[in-house]
């Protein structure tokens, strides 16, 4: 029974050791384009893997979205919106997207959802045409925030409505981020011009001083930049995390990735955060890897780790867009399973039933 004891501890440590060492990443290349897209830009990756962006056909500046997944691409009917071009933002795990569509009255806010689109222009929208207008937020439920002329909107799955901020006359808010749980993260200018952030959660409303939010997480982890221009992480707790490098994006599980210009390097650099520790993802790759990329920049990242991001290969033509991919450490987990081999063994052992 002791031995018993002894290797279950041993095997569980193991797991544990595995668990905090630096995870490994596969990366390759994303598959070539349809002859009928250009100029292409990536702006999302769900946790099934799928990837959102949206590219023009060769010789026009009008902008088609698509959907990559399973090495194809398929293009977003959007059609209905009678637009001219389109500006895809972000693709939940129900494959809805949340995205601007430019037309003849100006940019306006839509939700695809199974080919069908919804117009989500807040009720009794009023203002000028010079205004922001963007997406800034889709949950996993198809509930949209973003920026509509002058006001802040939010759309719950039935209605679409600018939200009163309690803003003073001459105040300006700008939604920037909203979690799975509907709260809202932003930032609010008032007529000097000087910017505070603030987080909106069911009608009461947090001011986030010395903070220009980002973007908000289901951990309620805020990314923002304080006044000094430093890119941090707002914890729950109040306390702040700084991983040293410019952050593109941040997932639900806390890490961090984007780019920065390290002494050891002649380029840009893609970096990942994880657990406290800022990480080159060049040094992450597979060592039969490392030799045949360079990772030099890093937008957006999945829950499981997965990061979409621009590097070059060995004998490459230049710049590609790359999917870099979290691997077990192989060995780890050979001597992980070993252990759990052995407990099993003496286990089997030591429970069988003595011969009569």
């Amino acid at each position: 029974m002791r031995q018993i004891r002894w290797l279950v501890m041993a095997a569980a440590a193991l797991a544990a050791t595995h668990a905090q060492a630096a995870v490994k990443y596969r990366v390759e290349a994303l598959p070539l384009l349809p002859q009928s897209l250009q100029s292409v830009d990536y702006q999302d990756i769900n946790n099934r893997g799928e990837i959102l962006g949206y590219g023009a056909p060769p010789g026009s500046e009008q902008y088609r979205a698509f959907v990559l997944g399973e090495g194809r691409y398929r293009e977003i009917d959007t059609s209905a919106a009678n637009g001219f071009s389109v500006n895809p933002r972000y693709l939940n795990d129900r494959g809805q997207i949340a995205m601007t569509i430019f037309g003849q009255g100006g940019p306006r806010p839509w939700l695809y959802t199974d080919g069908i689109l919804k117009d989500l222009t807040p009720e009794g929208a009023v203002g000028s045409e010079d205004g922001s207008t963007d997406v800034a937020g889709l949950s996993r439920s198809g509930h949209v925030v973003g920026n509509y002329r002058d006001g802040l909107f939010f759309y719950d799955g039935t209605r679409s409505r600018y939200l009163d901020l309690g803003l003073n006359d001459g105040e300006v808010a700008l939604a920037r981020g909203m979690n799975d749980a509907d709260v809202i993260v932003g930032s609010i200018r008032d007529p000097r011009l000087n910017w505070n952030g603030f987080m909106y959660d069911r009608g009461q409303i947090t001011f986030l001083q010395g903070l220009r939010p980002l973007g908000i997480n289901n951990r309620h982890q805020i990314l923002a930049i304080t006044q000094a221009g430093a890119m941090v992480i707002r914890n729950a707790d109040d306390t702040l995390n700084e991983p040293g490098f410019f952050i593109s994006d941040f997932n639900n599980v806390g890490w961090a990735t984007g780019w920065t210009f390290p002494p050891y390097a002649d380029d840009a650099r893609a970096f990942l955060y994880r657990d406290g520790q800022s990480m080159d993802l060049n040094h992450l790759l597979l060592e039969s890897q490392q030799q045949r990329w360079t990772l030099r920049l890093s937008y957006e990242m999945n829950d499981a780790g997965q990061i979409l991001g621009i590097g070059s290969r060995l004998g490459g033509s230049g710049d590609e867009w790359f999917l870099a991919t979290p691997v077990p450490e192989s060995q780890s987990w050979a001597l992980l399973l070993c252990g759990l081999g052995m407990v099993g063994a003496v286990a089997r052992r030591h429970g069988r039933t003595p011969a009569l």
